[in-house]
């Protein structure tokens, strides 16, 4: 699955009562079917989002085209980060 955290980068220390996710997600001709991006911190679920964004940094270098609806940022809710435990990407499908 292509996608990649921009933010926060991979090992730095987050602030539990709240924190911001930027990332992106490219699925190809699945994208449609796209239906939530889902953020975890271990077994925590503290971000997820149904709505992606247009970036203007993301398009160029994934060779996609220009307005293309791949970033999501969703910010979570207080208490949501686990210390010590990497935020990682999955998607829900129709």
């Amino acid at each position: 699955m292509p996608a990649q955290i921009d933010d926060p980068p991979p090992g730095s220390p987050v602030d539990p009562s709240c924190f911001l996710v930027r990332s992106w997600i490219w699925l190809g001709v699945e994208q449609s079917a796209l239906t939530a991006v889902e953020a975890w911190c271990g077994d925590a679920l503290p971000g997820e989002t149904t709505t992606l964004d247009a970036r203007a940094d993301v398009p160029a270098p994934l060779a996609l085209p220009a307005g293309a609806r791949a970033v999501f940022n969703p910010a979570t809710p207080r208490g949501a980060a686990q210390p010590d435990r990497a935020i990682r990407i999955d998607r829900q499908l129709k």
